[in-house]
């Protein structure tokens, strides 16, 4: 089985307290991005599914994801726009700054936005002026869209990536295997996809994970899948698991328009 090391950030949200959870021909030394903008919608496999599992006051539905060529401190960077809108209007804005050579992440901008158009909170995150060195080519967990751009997409390679949780945390290790093709329809047509499953090893996990059973361990970590378009830039399509933790209802991400 194929196995190549890259760093890739992504947070993917387990369960309780855990953060568990972030796409070009195979190994390209870039990423390639274009002009569009894609809209995504979240929803819940089960329709009469409620999700009580989280105190979280925002609870995104909807999120649109746009890379770009920019400028940070004098240097080339791809900006990654990811705008998130909750059922009642709020929004977070993120902008992701990444280094173009290394893919390294640079810092990363967060606001929220009120439904009212108040800012309820602004935060940066620099990464790059930072007492850890991270892995070329890590990302953050809302840059997942984009995650097969540095991906073998062989059948049946495995690709490890790093997990950020903030500039306090050191990345947990991850990897995204390909799991096979499908042709898959979304509200914004049927794609040619290959489809990706994430998977955990122990020994890359936290310490509080390696000091349970492993069937306990499997247990909080459900099964997360993404179909990326087979086509370049190869973006995602479609994602499907229990991505906000074991206790919450099955989520499904689907591209519904491109601009």
């Amino acid at each position: 089985m194929a196995k190549t090391r890259l760093g890739f950030s992504a947070i993917v949200l387990v369960s309780t307290a855990c953060l568990f959870l972030s796409f070009p021909p195979a190994l390209l030394n870039a990423v390639s991005y274009d002009d569009h903008k894609r809209y995504y919608k979240i929803r819940n496999l089960d329709p009469e599914a409620v999700d009580e599992s989280t105190r979280r006051l925002f609870k995104p539905v909807e999120y649109s994801i746009k890379a770009e060529k920019g400028v940070l401190d004098g240097a080339s960077v791809f900006i990654v726009n990811r705008d998130e809108t909750s059922a009642t209007g709020d929004r977070v804005e993120h902008k992701f700054y990444v280094e173009i050579d290394t893919l390294r992440m640079v810092r990363v901008d967060r606001k929220m936005i009120s439904r009212d158009g108040k800012l309820v909170e602004s935060r940066e995150q620099y990464y790059k002026n930072h007492f850890y060195e991270y892995e070329p080519n890590t990302f953050h967990m809302e840059m997942l869209p984009l995650a097969a751009q540095k991906m073998d997409l062989n059948r049946g390679a495995e690709t490890e990536f790093f997990v950020i949780m903030s500039p306090e945390f050191v990345p947990w290790g991850l990897y995204l295997a390909v799991d096979g093709e499908e042709t898959v329809t979304v509200p914004a047509g049927t794609f040619e996809c290959v489809r990706i499953k994430v998977k955990y090893k122990k020994e890359n996990l936290p310490g509080f994970f390696k000091k349970m059973p492993s069937f306990f361990t499997d247990s909080l970590l459900p099964d997360i899948y993404l179909w990326v378009e087979k086509a370049e830039p190869h973006m995602m399509i479609k994602m499907q698991g229990k991505v906000d933790g074991i206790v919450a209802p099955e989520k499904v991400h689907e591209l519904v328009k491109v601009e």
